[in-house]
């Protein structure tokens, strides 16, 4: 994890949603668990919080061909199978891409 001079990080909760839900990041989001089972995409949310916080969001279950996308800072991140997923850090004026997992893409 980043230092940020300032900025105390503070420990994040888990939110697992229910699935095809709507998303907004929220201040004490850590991990966001998402699940898809329709054909929709869906975006996430991405409200400004505090300078420092990082979130991981982890695409769950896919069965269909549904997928959740998150507008960062030079694009768009798209989950659109099982075990998907990526890494955002708020920089104090905008969302940025810090790592991609499972196959998930960046455009």
């Amino acid at each position: 994890m980043a230092i940020i001079e300032g900025v105390n990080p503070r420990p994040g909760a888990v939110r697992v949603l229910a699935a095809n839900a709507a998303v907004t990041l929220a201040r004490d989001d850590g991990a966001l668990i998402l699940s898809s089972t329709n054909a929709s995409v869906k975006p996430v949310t991405m409200t400004g919080t505090q300078a420092g916080h990082m979130v991981t969001v982890c695409l769950r279950t896919l069965s269909s061909t549904g997928s959740y996308t998150l507008a960062v800072s030079g694009g768009t991140v798209t989950l659109d199978a099982a075990g998907e997923g990526c890494v955002v850090a708020y920089d104090g004026s905008a969302w940025q891409l810090a790592a991609l997992t499972g196959g998930a893409t960046f455009a």
